[in-house]
C-alpha cells in the first residue's frame, strides 16, 4: 500500500519541481534606480509653466541640479515657476512593464509646505498624465518616501481640472514615456529641495512567465 501512494505521489512531486524550476528561470526585470551614490545621474533640473500647465508641459528653463556626496541631488527653488527634478534617459522610452507598478522617491524639504495640485507629472504619447500626492509630511524637514500606482485612476489627463486618466491612457504614455517630472516647488517661498533613491519597477512580460514555465515542463519530460 505504501509503495502505491508513494507511485502515485511522484508524479505530484515532480511537477511541482518543474513549476518551481520554471519560476526560477523567470527573468527579473531589473528596477530602474537612481540612488545618487556617485555623481547626479543624470538628472535635470527645470522649471515649468504651470499657470496653466499645458500639455505638453512649457519649459522655461534648465540646469544641473547639485550633487551631495552623502548621496543625493538637490536644488533651491529661485523663480516664480514651477521647479521640478527631471528624470533622466533610463526612466524614458517604453516603460510600459511597469503599467499597475509603483513608482517611488524620497524627498526632503527645507521649508514650509503648501498643498501643491500636480506632484508628479509623466508625459509621452501626446499626454500628459498629473499626480497629485499628500506631501503634507514635507513640513517636518526630514526625508519622507512618496509612492504612485501606475494606473488610471493616480492621474488627472493633460491639465489640473482634467478628467480623470484611464489605464488605457497610462499604458499610451509609459510605451512612450517622453519625460518625467517630479515637483521640486512645494511653496510660494523659497525653499531648498533634496531627492533620493527614485525607483520605477518593471513587472515580467506575461510571454516571458509563460516561456519559463514551459521550459520547466520540457525539462521534466526529458
Amino acid at each position: 500500500m505504501m509503495k502505491r501512494l508513494a507511485a502515485k505521489r511522484t508524479p505530484c512531486l515532480l511537477l511541482s519541481l518543474c513549476v518551481l524550476y520554471g519560476a526560477a528561470a523567470i527573468p527579473a526585470s531589473a528596477e530602474i534606480v537612481s540612488e545618487f551614490t556617485t555623481d547626479r545621474d543624470g538628472w535635470w533640473v527645470y522649471t515649468l509653466n504651470h499657470k496653466p500647465l499645458a500639455n505638453p508641459p512649457e519649459i522655461v528653463s534648465t540646469r544641473v541640479p547639485s550633487w551631495n556626496p552623502a548621496g543625493y541631488i538637490e536644488t533651491d527653488d529661485i523663480d516664480s515657476f514651477a521647479t521640478f527634478f527631471s528624470a533622466p534617459a533610463k526612466f524614458k522610452g517604453d516603460q510600459s512593464a511597469a503599467f499597475g507598478t509603483t513608482f517611488s522617491y524620497e524627498m526632503l524639504l527645507v521649508g514650509s509646505e503648501e498643498p501643491a495640485i500636480i506632484d508628479i507629472l509623466f508625459v509621452g504619447a501626446g499626454r500628459t498624465l498629473i499626480g497629485d500626492q499628500d506631501t503634507s509630511a514635507l513640513k517636518d524637514s526630514n526625508w519622507h518616501t512618496f509612492d504612485i500606482t501606475l494606473v488610471g485612476s493616480s492621474f488627472l489627463l493633460n491639465a489640473v481640472d482634467g478628467p480623470q486618466a484611464t489605464d488605457e491612457d497610462v499604458q499610451a504614455v509609459l510605451a512612450d514615456l517622453q519625460k518625467l517630472y517630479i515637483l521640486a516647488d512645494h511653496t510660494s517661498f523659497n525653499e531648498h529641495t533634496q531627492l533620493d533613491n527614485v525607483i520605477m519597477r518593471p513587472v515580467p512580460e506575461p510571454s516571458a512567465i509563460l516561456l519559463a514555465l514551459l521550459a520547466g515542463g520540457l525539462a521534466c519530460a526529458m
